[in-house]
């Protein structure tokens, strides 16, 4: 009796190799599996996924600059579960970006009234919470057996 065949991702691939995240896709089912014809693995069934994943590992290796760093933290993410740490800024450069950035700002707004242009008026943001949500500070790999507490690993009884 034949089985029933799988659900499989047809991507669609677009002009550059993106992170995996831009990529659209659709499902249809294979009617058959495919084998190869030559090769070390002759004869075995191909795994789409994982020759896609070659492609997009090997077209990831021309990556320069901020998509590098986009898809090298996707990589982590997919492997690990969560983002990866950022870099901090120590506060004293932070201070000045922030000086600098509220300058550009006040002289954006006096050159577009001296032009007549009219801005919308600034809603006041909301209250900020003084110390995050106890989720957004977890970073490393995501425990399916327990929970860490102190770096600790807690295991669960099965």
């Amino acid at each position: 009796m034949k089985k029933p065949s799988k659900d499989v991702k047809v991507v669609i691939a677009p002009t550059t190799i993106p992170g995996s995240s831009s990529v659209s896709t659709t499902t249809m089912a294979v009617s058959h599996p495919v084998e190869l014809k030559s090769g070390p693995r002759r004869g075995e069934p191909i795994d789409f996924r994982e020759t896609m994943r070659e492609v997009c590992a090997l077209g990831s290796k021309r990556f320069e600059g901020s998509q590098k760093k986009n898809y090298e933290a996707e990589r982590y993410k997919d492997l690990i579960g969560r983002y990866k740490k950022q870099q901090r800024v120590p506060l004293k450069i932070s201070r000045g970006i922030k000086k600098k950035a509220a300058v550009r700002e006040a002289r954006r707004i006096s050159e577009a009234r001296e032009a007549g242009i009219i801005l919308g008026s600034r809603r006041p943001e909301g209250k900020k919470l003084r110390y995050p949500t106890k989720n957004s500070k977890q970073y490393g790999p995501v425990p399916s057996i327990g929970s860490t507490k102190n770096g600790v690993l807690c295991v669960r009884k099965p």
